[in-house]
């Protein structure tokens, strides 16, 4: 008996001697999990929390899932200052080779083939608190087992709780917050998460919230988060409750906001008031000086500091010569090369007449242009006396316009409208008479319904809503009695499929088709049909599975291996929705004549020219080329790739859609169409009129 128990412990210690040099083997994805457990069950009950003072000692149960097989021994280690171990006790089949406090592990051992754990139970360990622990001191502790071996090759695994929670010992019940300042912008809303934390697992949480003006505020809580949303300024103070423990009160302050803003400075009328002066004029080599004002909270936030990026377009128009912060503020930064100020306080200062924070001063260029200076981005410090917080403002004001006349900007040219809701345009009047009264109009093409009206804050702005079905070409005009200035914008009806691209190939005796989509509706997928008059069409290919709903760019691929004894052939796209709805694409052609007769020099054609809303860019090929199709605006910037591979000898067409190369319709206007295959190249102009 002696002879056996002493060969258990030999076999035990050469196994830990082996293993510690060993590398991973196959349990290294094995997952340790941890029970605090007074019971002795042996069975894991999911206690992750408990309290641990001085002079009691905590029990907690060690297990282990995922193992390949039956284990020889390991290491347990505990990862804290505030508990060590005083005893184990191993699951059965294992003995206990030491408990070691110096270093908070406890190795257990076996013989080979090893032990086959019973409901992942590996120990039971005793862990006494340090001198001095008391329940107030929150603190966790991670559990790690180290030289992890199997019974079948001795091979070794370290295996964490990285997977898991750590344990956590006198964690009391409290309320988190990233926001407890939050901005809410006129006519806006502002939001704050607040999340309950150191309850169990399983408890039910009750959110209580109380405070001032909470008829501006909506709340909605599910499992242990609470969700706050304010339309006007607000105090809610929160607590949560489980009906044994609640927590201490959090208090989320919704502060209302007044928007950055800049004003154009006139003659040398520096008065800090925001005058809303966004246009003015500039010569050439003069002085010129912008009012900055970052916005206000109000409730007796003080203001710490703020980080400001400015840009001036065009960048030679004007060069940035400094910044005059407001009075009580410091000027701690200014970069020339990329327009960042930044200015602070050591004590904080309240903010008067909308935030004014300072003056910009600028240098124009040595020749008269237009020009705007704006605010790219902007961050203030606010806080209450007692903490502070960095606030990334999402208002960017508008930008202040030199030597502009009257103009209308918009905030898309084109919107599309998704099914079963509505799509909306803004149309800014800028540049105006000072204090004119700005009216405006619009009329309507297409079957979309449009409605319009002005603004009531903003009396310059114009929102146009579109619903329904179709599409609608809308003409906005805006006058002050004096001056009108007029836009057009267009709203898209939602489709199935946005086709980015829909071209065919003769390559030897087949004709290869290829599409893509920029974005995809309920497509349950496409058939390719195929005429040799433009008008009869048959189908030639099997359902080709589209992608459902996704906004990614998916390619598509068909060959058309029996060809009909035709000069050319028509292909479209059927697209089959999921409830069954047929769309088709328009015609492309295809030239068989290819195949027979090949071209005896390179050329190239458009067609139709002017066009709306696609064009057919074809070209003849003598021989065997790699061939680039690239579409350019009329001052050079390339719009989108069409064709980039490599062809055979023969007769070839693509289609252009006027969408650029992420799937966005281009305006009216005069584009480029670049072919260039081998030594040859050609340009075709092309007229989109819309």
């Amino acid at each position: 008996m002696f002879f056996k128990k002493g060969l258990l412990f030999f076999t035990a210690f050469m196994l830990l001697a082996f293993v510690g040099q060993a590398s991973a083997g196959p349990n290294e994805n094995a997952v340790v999990a941890v029970d605090i457990d007074a019971s002795d069950n042996k069975m894991n009950d999911g206690n992750t929390s408990g309290t641990a003072v001085a002079g009691t000692d905590v029990v907690v149960e060690v297990f282990i899932t995922g193992l390949a097989g039956p284990i020889v021994g390991g290491e347990i280690a505990f990862d804290t200052d505030k508990l060590t171990v005083k005893s184990a006790a191993p699951a059965a089949g294992l003995v206990l080779l030491g408990a070691n406090p110096a270093t908070n592990t406890v190795s257990v051992g076996g013989v080979p083939p090893g032990v086959a754990l019973t409901n992942d139970y590996l120990a039971t360990i005793t862990l006494s608190p340090v001198e001095g622990l008391m329940a107030s001191t929150e603190f966790t502790v991670g559990v790690s087992i180290k030289n992890l071996a199997d019974g079948a090759t001795l091979a070794t695994d370290n295996i964490t709780t990285a997977m898991m929670a750590p344990l956590s010992f006198n964690a009391v019940p409290r309320l988190d917050t990233a926001t407890p300042v939050v901005p809410v912008p006129p006519g806006g809303m502002g939001q704050a998460v607040v999340t309950a934390v150191n309850f169990p697992a399983d408890a039910t949480i009750t959110f209580d919230v109380q405070g001032m003006m909470l008829d501006n505020v909506m709340h909605a809580s599910e499992g242990n988060t609470l969700t706050l949303t304010a339309s006007g300024p607000a105090t809610a103070v929160v607590t949560a409750s489980d009906g044994m423990a609640s927590t201490a009160p959090l208090t989320i302050v919704f502060a209302e906001v007044r928007l950055p803003a800049l004003d154009a400075v006139i003659g040398s009328t520096m008065n800090m008031m925001d005058d809303g002066m966004l246009s003015a004029g500039a010569g050439a080599n003069e002085e010129i000086a912008i009012e900055v004002f970052v916005g206000d909270i109000e409730g007796g936030v003080l203001f710490g500091g703020a980080s400001m990026k400015f840009a001036v377009d065009p960048a030679a128009a004007a060069m940035v010569t400094g910044f005059e912060p407001a009075e009580g503020l410091t000027l701690l930064g200014m970069s020339n090369d990329n327009l960042q100020i930044d200015i602070g306080t050591e004590a904080g200062v309240m903010l008067i007449n909308g935030g004014f924070v300072g003056t910009l001063k600028l240098m124009t260029g040595a020749e008269e242009m237009s020009f705007s200076v704006g605010l790219e981005s902007i961050t203030v410090v606010v806080g209450s006396g007692e903490t502070s917080q960095d606030m990334m403002l999402p208002y960017i004001p508008a930008p202040v316009l030199y030597n502009f006349g009257p103009r209308l900007e918009v905030s898309a040219s084109i919107a599309t409208i998704p099914r079963g809701g509505e799509a909306t345009i803004k149309i800014t009047a800028l540049g105006f008479a000072d204090g004119a009264k700005i009216t405006f109009s619009h009329s309507v093409e297409g079957a979309a319904m449009v409605d319009g009206h002005p603004e009531m804050d903003m009396q310059n702005v114009y929102t146009l809503t579109a619903t329904g079905l179709g599409s609608a070409v809308v003409t906005v005009t805006a006058s002050d009695g004096m001056a009108s200035q007029e836009v057009t914008v267009q709203f898209d009806e939602q489709v199935p499929i946005e086709l980015s691209s829909f071209v065919g190939s003769v390559v030897e005796n087949r004709v290869v088709l290829n599409w893509a989509t920029a974005s995809q509706t309920n497509n349950a997928g496409f058939r390719v049909l195929r005429s040799t008059d433009g008008e009869t069409y048959e189908v030639v290919s099997e359902l080709i599975a589209g992608a459902g709903t996704t906004d990614q760019l998916m390619d598509y691929m068909f060959e058309d291996t029996s060809l009909p004894a035709a000069e050319i052939v028509y292909y479209v796209l059927e697209q089959i929705d999921l409830d069954g709805t047929i769309n088709r694409s328009n015609p492309i052609e295809v030239l068989l004549g290819a195949r027979f007769t090949l071209p005896t020099e390179f050329a190239s054609a458009v067609y139709p020219n002017p066009f709306n809303p696609r064009t057919t860019i074809s070209y003849e090929l003598p021989a065997d080329t790699d061939v680039s199709i690239i579409i350019y605006d009329a001052i050079g910037q390339e719009i989108r790739q069409l064709v980039s591979q490599h062809y055979t000898a023969g007769r070839y067409s693509v289609q252009w859609d006027a969408k650029d190369h992420l799937g966005r319709s281009v305006g009216s206007g005069v584009y480029i169409a670049k072919i260039m295959a081998g030594p040859n190249t050609a340009t075709q102009k092309m007229l989109l009129l819309k």
